[in-house]
């Protein structure tokens, strides 16, 4: 297989494609749990967001691709460094809100009063 364009779609290079997106996508999920955990909001979660998928291009770049993207991807680092954003809001949200409801739940059953838990 000399001609680049047919490498696409050569089975082994649509295997090693497909864990790269896994990667992403798994990673992507992890980056958004973490700011919701950490209860980034707004900017701050965004710029975690875009900070963390740098730094996975970069590690997807140097492991999987040996430095080359465009060896193995057709966008190449473009392609690469695309992030998943729709998994990131989804897992984000998901563990921001959930926090929120609990720490909503848990002041239902122990009230604070001038920084104080009181019926602990």
């Amino acid at each position: 297989m000399d001609d680049p364009s047919t490498q696409t779609i050569y089975a082994p290079n649509v295997v090693h494609n497909t864990s790269i997106s896994n990667t992403k996508f798994i990673v992507a999920c992890f980056i958004g749990a973490t700011a919701g955990i950490l209860g980034l909001e707004d900017w701050r979660g965004f710029l975690f967001f875009a900070i963390a998928s740098v730094g996975t291009a970069l590690v997807l770049a140097g492991i999987k691709c040996g430095g080359n993207p465009s060896k193995y991807l057709g966008g190449g680092w473009t392609e690469l460094a695309w992030p998943d954003f729709a998994s990131f809001v989804l897992v984000w949200t998901l563990f921001c809100e959930s926090i929120l409801n609990s720490l909503a739940v848990l002041c239902l059953f122990f009230p604070f009063e001038d920084g104080i838990v009181h019926g602990v």
